[in-house]
């Protein structure tokens, strides 16, 4: 298997070639995005209206940096993918099932806490007196599933480890399939309002950790539960630290959702938020595209890296730019042609006229900003396929944290709404005049320039 698949991606491809190869996660990741994109906010806005919308958008944030300390846990997998290499499997089921203990642990304090200081935690997010009440019946509920939540993102981590990694997929979409469900049983049938997208969500995760503890408790898996590790202290330090990037990461697009929030509260109106929020999943099911051509060949880029071949990383970047540029002309055209229907998915027909202006802006808006984003993302891929992951991450922050929060900030001050429809661009377009300065610094570092000079590679050896 093993050499099936260095044969694979070590293939000069021709860019047709290229383009078939990658057209298989593509359409995985576009389809995975459209049904991920298919569960709350979709719901809610047909069903709920553009106040429930816009109250789910402020809660938001709270969930996604959630995330982000549940997503610290992926370096305990990493740890203990590293003692399972080491022959000692055992001590490393000992550290999954503490980290899973602390999960739950951790997730109750964490849910207690919030629920607690709810009012003004939602204040700061941007609850206005209209969609406090709104907020309340979702966060109300919410806040309980924080330990189950953080548990089944550990066990996402760990299929790989225990030699099951399609079940990561098969877990997401149950997760989703669920959530559809229940979002059409609790807020269309049952009338549950905004409890409804709650328990919805409570339900998905609910089975996704079921069927989690029953898959690492039998014996088919290559890392299950164990008796607990007594050194917790350091192993949640080693996990801590291992799992620190992801976290910086998935926190940038919590603060930046958090930022966007408290500026159009300022700035616009509650309406602004429902319209962002409707926005933000249209995009989302487009640029799912370039991760997947991202999946399918920064494992390339690594590889011709490991050869020592910096032709091999010049051929492959020129075609990866290529398709990328192919790409967005396919889906700027989809976008604008298509962005009408879209609209209608999330709008009924008798929906409010400003709103429905407001989101065919914000389309408009973000449509030539798809070059540039997917650009950011070969470039990206470039660097951390060389392992130059200081420079990767540099990029990483200044797209995530420095212009997507100041292009929000300065463009809506100045510009209103009008403006911020504008930000998704500018702040794509200026981190793509940094990552192609960096491109060009290195290329006679790599050896994808014109002169083909690779000063990295020397004597057959990589430094």
């Amino acid at each position: 298997m093993e050499i099936n698949e260095q044969k694979t991606i070590g293939r000069d491809y021709t860019l047709a070639g290229l383009a078939r190869f990658c057209s298989t996660a593509v359409f995985t990741q576009m389809m995975f995005s459209l049904l991920m994109s298919l569960d709350d906010s979709l719901f809610i806005s047909r069903y709920l209206g553009p106040t429930a919308l816009a109250s789910f958008s402020v809660c938001s944030p709270i969930f996604m940096i959630h995330g982000a300390l549940a997503s610290i846990l992926g370096g305990c997998a990493s740890l203990c993918s590293s003692k399972m290499g080491e022959g000692r499997t055992k001590e490393a089921a000992g550290d999954f099932t503490a980290i899973g203990i602390f999960c739950l642990i951790f997730g109750t304090v964490a849910g207690a806490v919030m629920r607690i200081f709810m009012d003004p935690l939602l204040r700061f997010c941007g609850a206005t007196d209209m969609l406090m009440p709104y907020c309340r019946q979702f966060f109300g509920i919410m806040v309980w599933s924080f330990p189950v939540s953080m548990l089944s993102r550990l066990f996402s981590f760990f299929y790989v480890p225990a030699g099951k990694p399609a079940y990561n997929m098969i877990t997401t979409l149950t997760s989703a399939v669920f959530n559809i469900v229940f979002d059409w049983l609790f807020i269309v049938k049952f009338g549950f309002g905004m409890r409804g997208p709650a328990l919805a969500n409570m339900c998905g995760t609910i089975a996704v950790v079921i069927f989690g503890f029953f898959f690492y408790s039998g014996k088919k898996c290559e890392i299950g539960f164990g008796k607990p590790t007594h050194h917790f202290g350091e192993l949640l330090l080693r996990t801590v630290k291992l799992g620190f990037p992801h976290m910086v990461t998935s926190a940038a697009l919590g603060i930046n959702s958090l930022v966007i929030n408290r500026v159009l509260v300022a700035e616009a109106s509650e309406m602004a938020l429902s319209a962002n929020s409707i926005v933000n999943s249209m995009q989302f099911i487009f640029m799912s595209a370039f991760f997947g051509v991202s999946s399918s060949i920064s494992p390339m880029l690594s590889f011709a890296y490991g050869e020592r071949k910096p032709e091999r990383i010049k051929r492959i970047i020129r075609q990866y730019a290529a398709l990328v540029l192919a790409l967005s002309a396919v889906i700027v055209t989809l976008y604008i042609l298509g962005k009408g229907h879209l609209v209608k998915l999330y709008l009924k027909d008798d929906s409010d006229p400003t709103l429905r202006a407001m989101v065919l802006r914000g389309l408009s808006a973000a449509a030539p900003t798809f070059p540039f984003f997917g650009l950011v993302i070969v470039i990206q891929d470039l660097f951390t396929g060389v392992q130059n992951t200081r420079v990767s991450a540099a990029i990483s922050v200044t797209e995530n944290v420095i212009f997507s929060n100041l292009t929000v900030i300065l463009m809506t001050k100045f510009f209103g709404l009008n403006g911020f429809w504008w930000t998704f661009f500018m702040s794509e377009f200026l981190t793509f005049l940094v990552a192609f300065i960096l491109y060009m610094r290195y290329r006679d570092v790599y050896g994808y320039g014109p002169s083909g000079k690779a000063s990295h590679f020397t004597q057959g050896r990589i430094l």
